[in-house]
């Protein structure tokens, strides 16, 4: 019995680190595509989806007809509990903004399954980077 529960709970753990990846994945590419592109990009998220923006003035446009910038829903093992922008709590339709000029502004989005966090943070140059069992 121990020793299936022990394996329950990494299967757990992997899938949470696997989404957590995914999702940085995800914005290391928005992040790229706002370089690249000469547009500020973005990422914001509803509680179960989450969506990808372009700046098209005067407002933010979701994007559409993008294979890898497409709307997702998290999957219903891992649930968004926190995202932070330029360290103050966001409110549910803040965005995390990728600009650029590759200066942005430091964010957290911090997901949870069964009490254990991961983290996805990016600092105001762009670099993100995973952080297991965050607070």
């Amino acid at each position: 019995v121990r020793e299936a529960i022990r394996e329950a709970l990494e299967e757990a753990n992997k899938r949470r680190q696997e989404e957590a990846k995914r999702i940085a994945l995800l914005l290391e590419h928005t992040r790229d595509e706002a370089l690249a592109s000469g547009h500020s990009m973005a990422w914001g998220a509803d509680g179960p989806n989450y969506r990808f923006y372009q700046y098209a003035k005067p407002d933010w446009a979701p994007l559409a007809n993008d294979d890898v910038l497409r709307e997702r829903s998290f999957p219903t093992y891992v649930t968004l509990t926190d995202v932070e922008i330029n360290n103050h709590k966001a409110k549910l339709d803040d965005l995390v903004v990728f600009s650029p000029s590759g200066m942005n502004l430091p964010f957290r989005i911090v997901l949870d399954h069964k009490g254990e966090r991961i983290s996805v943070s990016g600092n105001h140059l762009g670099k993100i980077t995973l952080n297991a069992n965050s607070p």
